[in-house]
């Protein structure tokens, strides 16, 4: 736990770590800066795998709500204990799509406010949520990305919803001490969550023929990657450890990353972090770019994408430009910064 900003008012926190994420990436991370946990107690641990491990998985799965679990429900459970023991507080679920479902019947429990972070885009609510009528009982949402504030609004309502930006950690995500001179030109894609795998051949045939002396690694779980490779050329990763992810980071040239849909995107902030210029698709992601780190082309534009990555990977000066200004920019996004934002709207709620 990093020292916490105080709170005007108490905040407590609902958090949640995907696997898929780096470790030292996620929203989760922003608790280690404002609020507390709620921790979930032995006991309820126990219920969750016996007593209530059943009526957990019944809501799960017929709730109509695509990404709660069993293990969400005992959290909520244990939420709503923590609520009848404290007053006027607030509770902020940081994925609120995954973990905000049964407590909507609780709003104005002993004076609280409830929040809830979205991080989704708006084309996945049709398969997300049966129903979004639960989502009215939040007190305030907050979106990732500015893209989301009007169709958030719709279900939430008009004026309780606020941008407040990603983080990432900047003491960690940091730049190479010095470039490895040894190597091709490498361009890093990673992930996959909404990354547009479809097209991705096809950008890399494109900068491959044009700049031969590239070459690619690809780091995702999908395994459409593996049919991509080529000896010497174009490489695959299904995972690596934290610790390695950092350092195949810092030694990319580009992050050359095709994308669907976007709102915030782990990937790019820790690329930013890392000094490292950014090629990607227009989408939510546009919020933590701009022309001095990165270049944006419009989405499932293959053309775009492979000029300009060819653009940047012929010019030297320009990319070691385009990295110390993504290092400048990932620090308006770091954690503390982030937290302090956050402190403001905890504030106006309470």
């Amino acid at each position: 736990m990093k020292d916490a900003i105080p709170t005007p008012p108490p905040v407590y926190s609902i958090r949640h770590a995907y696997r898929h994420h780096a470790g030292p990436s996620g929203y989760h991370r922003l608790g280690e800066w404002i609020g507390e946990p709620v921790r979930l107690s032995a006991p309820m641990y126990w219920l969750g795998e016996t007593l209530l491990r059943v009526p957990a998985k019944l809501v799960s799965w017929y709730g109509g709500h695509f990404e709660y679990s069993r293990h969400d429900f005992v959290m909520e459970a244990q939420t709503l204990m923590h609520m009848r023991r404290h007053r006027e507080a607030i509770y902020h679920f940081l994925y609120a799509e995954k973990s905000f479902k049964l407590l909507a019947h609780a709003r104005g429990l002993n004076g609280h406010r409830m929040a809830g972070t979205f991080h989704h885009p708006q084309e996945h609510y049709s398969w997300l949520f049966r129903s979004t009528a639960h989502l009215r009982a939040l007190d305030h949402a907050i979106v990732v990305s500015t893209q989301q504030v009007p169709f958030m609004e719709t279900l939430v309502g008009p004026g309780r919803v606020t941008f407040i930006p990603h983080g990432i950690d900047t003491a960690y995500f940091t730049p190479a001490d010095a470039p490895r001179a040894d190597r091709p030109l490498r361009c890093l894609f990673a992930g996959s969550h909404l990354r547009d795998i479809a097209r991705l051949p096809a950008v890399i045939e494109g900068v491959l023929e044009a700049v031969p002396a590239a070459e690619f690694l690809l780091i995702s779980y999908d395994r459409r990657c593996e049919g991509m490779t080529r000896p010497g050329k174009v490489h695959w990763r299904r995972a690596v450890p934290d610790h390695e992810y950092l350092e195949l980071i810092r030694q990319a040239d580009l992050l050359v990353l095709p994308l669907i849909a976007s709102t915030a995107v782990n990937t790019v902030l820790e690329a930013l972090a890392c000094g490292v210029p950014v090629v990607t698709n227009r989408g939510g992601v546009a919020d933590y770019l701009d022309p001095a780190c990165g270049i944006m082309a419009e989405p499932g534009d293959v053309r775009g994408m492979i000029s300009a990555t060819v653009e940047l990977l012929r010019d030297d000066a320009q990319r070691r430009r385009m990295g110390q200004a993504a290092r400048d920019k990932a620090m308006q996004f770091s954690w503390p910064r982030i937290a302090e934002k956050m402190n403001t709207l905890y504030a106006r709620l309470s």
